[in-house]
């Protein structure tokens, strides 16, 4: 985290920012992210924290930064965001995948909000 970066927590709001005035500073972090992954040239292997990974999958998809409360993402679940069928059209292929968890660190599906 940067000094003077905002603190985040799940408790802080629907998307774990803070406060309103901070989701667009994060969503532009996100969308600076999204143009130098979209500038390399292969894959890519990203680890962030739950809450900027929700405003990074909205960002991918052009939605606005606040609706990164519409994603729900539990601890080291993975995902995989790509493309479609070109460049032009960003997608979720895969999203919150925790089966390669051990069971007893799983968190239980009515803490993941898949009900």
């Amino acid at each position: 985290m940067r000094a003077g970066a905002p603190p985040t927590s799940a408790a802080s709001g629907p998307t774990g920012i803070s406060s309103a005035t901070a989701v667009p500073v994060v969503g532009a972090r996100a969308d600076r992210v999204i143009a130098r992954l979209r500038a390399i040239d292969g894959h890519v292997l990203l680890f962030s924290h739950g809450h900027f990974l929700r405003v990074l999958a909205a960002r991918w998809l052009g939605l606005p930064a606040d609706k990164a409360r519409l994603f729900v993402l539990s601890t080291a679940a993975l995902s995989i965001l790509g493309y479609e069928h070109n460049l032009s059209e960003p997608a979720i292929r895969l999203w919150n995948d925790d089966r390669h968890v051990v069971e007893e660190y799983r968190e239980p599906v009515e803490k993941r909000g898949n009900l």
